[in-house]
C-alpha cells in the first residue's frame, strides 16, 4: 500500500496541521502569546513547528528504519559467516564484538520503535 506525502501547513508561520491529498490527519495546538512572554513564545511556536515537521516526517523515516534493519540482519549473516573463516582470535574478537553490536541493535529496535 502505497501512503500519500505528507505535508505540513502553516498560518502565518506556525504549523497548523498535517495533511495529505485526501486531507488533514492532524491539527497542531493553538500557542497563545501573553505579554511578557515572547521567549515562551518563540520556543513552544518552534517546538510546534518541530512537531509538526516529524510527523510528516514519519512515513520516510519508517522506510529508512527499515531499511537500516534489512542491512544490518544481512551483516550480522555475513559476519556469522565470517566467524568460521577467522584466521587469528584477535580477529575472530573483533567479528564476533561486530555481529553482537549489530544483534543488538536490531533487537533495540525492534522492541523500541
Amino acid at each position: 500500500m502505497e501512503t500519500r506525502p505528507l505535508e505540513v501547513i502553516f498560518q502565518r508561520d506556525k504549523a497548523y496541521g498535517v495533511r495529505n491529498t485526501g486531507g488533514y490527519l492532524c491539527f497542531m495546538r493553538k500557542v497563545s502569546h501573553y505579554t511578557g512572554q515572547d521567549e515562551r513564545y518563540k520556543a513552544e511556536i518552534k517546538e510546534t513547528n518541530d512537531f509538526a515537521r516529524l510527523i510528516a516526517n514519519a512515513p520516510q523515516t519508517l522506510k529508512q528504519r527499515d531499511g537500516l534493519l534489512t542491512a544490518l540482519k544481512e551483516l550480522v549473516g555475513c559476519l556469522s559467516k565470517e566467524q568460521g573463516h577467522y584466521p587469528n582470535k584477535g580477529y575472530f574478537r573483533l567479528v564476533s564484538s561486530y555481529r553482537k553490536s549489530a544483534e543488538q541493535a536490531i533487537a533495540d529496535c525492534e522492541v523500541k520503535c
